[in-house]
């Protein structure tokens, strides 16, 4: 017994020999059509496993070619002397002087509807197909152009346009991206200026079909920008973007890192670089906010707004190019170690290990529980003098990228050699805030209150030292 689903037969057209294929036993005895020739053909069975086709005759042109081989030469010959002679006739007597008015012809007979040819029942072994996500083909497009961008200056671009602004006011890598994808004759980026700046007012307000994943419904950030549903991938952690990208925690993207291909030790294959955003997406101008970490569980939804806008999972970019789909079942432990592109763990949950900082020495160990940062003072000393100490003469200071408020805070220590007391503030995030400094002809006491002031917080002294505190409302 043959199996229908291997049985098939190869015949050629009798007329243009293309070559014909058959794929179920039931249709032997059926007329077909050749899709080449498009001759009518019966299809037959040639026994041993073979089929062959003739070209079918219909009853009309049997009788046809019947009665023309009935003819004799000599009639034949009759036939056509009768014509010839009809047909001078005809031009002699029909001479018209100008030309005849047009003939309307006959309505012609309706064609016979064409023989239906059955067409093959469809392949069980076949897999059924599956439709293509349209956010695949923007991931690729976007990781096409990175691919480029490295091959052109050697490293993936940086999450921001270089500048002397805060980080949340530069152009982002997505500007970028549009600027060399997408150009105008008319409408340019600004460089020098905020991305909020009214020069980028008709750069930033254009939307961006690009990266806009048809899956999402929203199309504006939350501040009433154009949005973007594609972010880069910065590593593990709120403060990712602004590690150094030799850190076990840093990702493909970061605020001022160009990271290489050589950077990636964990294999481009294994590294996150690219993913969507579903919920609260940012303004794709936005550099600050197209760069982020994995901060919280679950990934997939959660308070990070990832996703593409699927129950199920999520398509991500990866840094070797290629579009990759998660599942929302994804252990959270492998998420992290494909957000961190040189952490040394495997993408194996039965490993275990997470992407983390590296060991601090013990004598640099930061205790949890932030008390005062303090210095040594001599055994008959009565205090700190906080104006002296503060009034110290700085002919410059100067903070072009942004660095935590946090770590300014011990250079001031190191310069005044006064204690600085943080447990009114030690839980604050505005201690991880961002400030840049650029003044001169300074003291030490401007320098803190100005960058104290960018993250809303104020500052006492006394004789125990220097006290921070949130500003108080009027």
């Amino acid at each position: 017994m043959v199996d229908q689903r291997e049985f098939r037969f190869e015949f050629p057209c009798p007329k243009c020999q293309s070559r014909l294929r058959l794929k179920d036993r039931s249709l032997i005895g059926t007329r077909w059509r050749c899709p080449d020739c498009e001759s009518d053909l019966e299809i037959k069975d040639a026994g041993e496993g073979r089929v062959e086709a003739t070209l079918a005759v219909d009853a009309n042109q049997r009788s046809t070619t019947s009665n023309r081989r009935s003819i004799s030469p000599q009639t034949a010959a009759a036939l056509v002397a009768a014509t010839l002679i009809a047909g001078i006739a005809v031009f002699v007597l029909w001479a018209p002087d100008t030309a005849p008015e047009p003939t309307v012809a006959a309505p012609a007979e309706p064609a016979s509807e064409p023989p239906v040819v059955p067409q093959p029942p469809a392949d069980p072994i076949a897999p059924p197909a599956v439709p293509v996500d349209p956010v695949e083909s923007q991931l690729k497009a976007l990781g096409g152009w990175l691919a480029n961008h490295h091959d052109k200056t050697g490293a993936f671009p940086p999450g921001v346009m270089a500048g002397d602004l805060p980080v949340n006011e530069l152009l982002g890598w997505l500007a970028q991206y549009r600027e060399e994808t997408e150009p105008t004759e008319t409408v340019h980026a600004q460089h020098r200026h905020g991305w909020r700046a009214p020069a980028n007012e008709p750069f930033v307000r254009r939307r961006a079909p690009s990266l806009l994943n048809p899956n999402v419904s929203a199309v504006a950030s939350d501040d009433g920008f154009p949005a973007t549903h594609f972010v880069g991938v910065a590593g593990v952690g709120a403060d990712a973007a602004r590690l150094a990208k030799s850190h076990p925690r840093a990702g493909v993207f970061g605020f001022d890192r160009r990271t290489t291909l050589e950077d990636i030790k964990d294999g481009t294959a294994n590294t996150l670089m690219v993913i969507g955003v579903e919920t609260h997406p940012p303004a794709w101008a936005d550099g600050a906010k197209t760069v982020r970490g994995l901060t919280a569980e679950p990934y997939f939804g959660g308070p990070d707004h990832l996703g593409t806008g699927r129950a199920d999972g999520m398509h991500v970019l990866m840094a070797d190019g290629s579009v990759r789909f998660l599942s929302k079942d994804t252990d959270p432990r492998l998420m992290r170690r494909m957000a961190a592109m040189a952490d040394g763990l495997p993408l194996d949950a039965s490993v275990p290990g997470e992407p983390a900082d590296p060991p601090t020495p013990p004598e640099a160990a930061t205790p949890a529980s932030d008390p005062p940062i303090t210095v040594e003072v001599t055994p008959d000393s009565k205090g700190y003098d906080v104006d002296r100490g503060l009034s110290i003469a700085v002919a410059r200071f100067e903070l072009k990228t942004p660095v935590p408020l946090r770590t300014l805070l011990r250079q001031i220590v190191e310069m005044s050699a006064l204690p600085i007391d943080l447990s009114q503030v030690h839980d604050d995030p505005r201690l991880d805030h961002p400030v840049t400094l650029d003044l001169k002809d300074t003291t030490l006491r401007a320098i803190l209150s100005a960058a104290l002031a960018q993250a809303q917080l104020e500052f006492t002294g006394d004789a125990q030292g220097i006290h921070l505190q949130p500003v108080k409302s009027p």
